[in-house]
């Protein structure tokens, strides 16, 4: 039975549902090595699911997960008190080998948080409640085995971070804390220590709070208690954790005085640390979050910080090949944001082109580099009149050496669109020679 499932293509739902039908009939009738709730069977019908935003496979998930966690539960509590052999409908055999239930539970949680199922923070911390049972009963029981990894609350705090509410934001600080805790004691390997990928999952759900002082007092507390782990080897640095807390802070501190001045600090904190962790030396995607907090940050006469400033000394260094930064559309787009927001109201030394002219001279750098992005195309538009509009960009479909590079939201057509009436679409295997004859 376990085989036949395993070799199931995936699609085939419906012959996985007959199949454990006809594995439960058989376990009713008593048939020799079939048990109502094998573990070994339950766990490949649960990983057999995907596709979780749909009722079925939901109700499904929900129904296999409780009978293996409950079939689970009785044999590490029966192992308690005796050891002897028990035959019969709903007891599983004791003489099978060691059965690793960790990618069932994890499975699921994965399948909840991808999907964006409703409840589905809610859902998994249940689930991972119950492993943290099962991991503490497994010492008595050699037969099950699970081990939790940070992977599994790092899935949670991805769920926690696309929940977007105050309330999650102060969950994840608690799961977190949970974690840095336990790393700081004895472990018994129930709850595992933090990833840098928890770490920065963690700081981006702090964007979920409008609280500027909560958010700059827990993602300090946050940063400092990661640069202690990975001071002491008990952690990886990463990048990836900086680069969140300079976006973070350019939405919380959004039109306020102190959102460069904020991002700055951090960007400086980088580049000290690189000297000895060279792995946390700005890239292209710090210096493109600090181009977008210029972009966002108000236009203030008194302040010192000038954001168009700024903003052309981190793109001037992107674009310098001695450098070799990766520049994306992002980067492009967000530059392109800050010359119209801040070009009209600062007076630069040595200004020699309008602002009409910059915005030009940006669109042929994304044209040039294969990133004209739908973003960038619309700011283009925007910006310029039609008849200039029309003499740089063209009618019709865009070059595809245009748009081969863009990572956001594509346009294939001049107007912005992705095709339509009365447009060739050029799709993938169909050939679009004679289109117009064709049609």
């Amino acid at each position: 039975m376990v085989l036949l499932v395993t070799f199931l293509d995936k699609s085939k739902l419906k012959h996985i549902i007959e199949l454990q039908k006809a594995h439960d009939a058989f376990a009713d009738h008593c048939i020799p090595n079939v048990s109502i709730d094998d573990p070994y069977f339950l766990i490949f019908c649960i990983k057999s699911l995907h596709r979780y935003e749909q009722s079925i496979e939901s109700k499904l998930s929900d129904a296999w997960l409780i009978r293996l966690h409950d079939s689970l539960m009785k044999r590490l509590e029966r192992s308690k008190t005796t050891d002897s052999h028990t035959k019969g409908k709903g007891i599983i055999s004791p003489a099978i080998k060691q059965v690793d239930v960790t990618g069932a539970y994890v499975s699921v949680i994965r399948g909840l948080v991808n999907c964006r199922v409703k409840d589905a923070t809610k859902k998994s911390l249940h689930i991972l409640e119950n492993m943290n049972k099962i991991a503490t009963l497994t010492k008595t029981c050699p037969t099950v085995h699970i081990e939790i990894k940070a992977s599994a609350y790092d899935l949670i705090l991805r769920s926690l971070r696309n929940d977007r509410t105050k309330e999650s934001a102060k969950q994840s600080i608690v799961l977190l804390n949970l974690m840095l805790d336990y790393s700081q004691c004895a472990n018994d390997g129930k709850i595992p220590k933090p990833s840098a990928q928890s770490f920065e999952l963690c700081i981006q759900c702090l964007a979920a709070n409008p609280d500027s002082e909560w958010v700059f007092d827990k993602s300090k507390n946050l940063i400092n208690a990661y640069e202690n782990l990975f001071k002491s080897n008990q952690c990886e640095p990463s990048i990836a954790v900086y680069n969140s807390l300079i976006q973070v802070y350019a939405i919380t501190f959004k039109n306020t005085s102190d959102i460069l001045s904020q991002t700055l600090k951090i960007f400086e904190r980088m580049k000290k640390l690189a000297e000895v962790f060279p792995v946390l030396k700005p890239d292209s995607d710090t210096i493109c979050n600090i181009i977008f907090a210029c972009s966002i940050a108000p236009n203030d006469e008194a302040s010192d910080i000038n954001p168009l400033e700024i903003a052309r000394s981190m793109y001037s260094q992107l674009v310098d090949d001695s450098i070799k930064y990766e520049i994306t559309d992002r980067c492009i787009y967000n530059m392109m944001r800050c010359t119209l927001n801040h070009g009209k109201n600062v007076e630069l030394e040595n200004e020699e082109k309008d602002i009409e002219e910059k915005i030009v001279e940006l669109f042929q750098e994304s044209c040039k580099h294969g990133l004209v992005s739908y973003d960038i195309l619309n700011c283009f538009k925007s910006a310029v009149s039609t008849e200039q509009y029309t003499a740089i960009v063209g009618r019709g479909r865009l070059a595809n050496n245009w748009i081969k590079n863009v990572t956001s939201k594509k346009a294939l057509y001049t107007d912005g669109s992705m095709g339509g009436a009365g447009k060739n679409s050029r799709r993938k295997g169909k050939s679009s020679t004679f289109w117009k004859k064709k049609k």
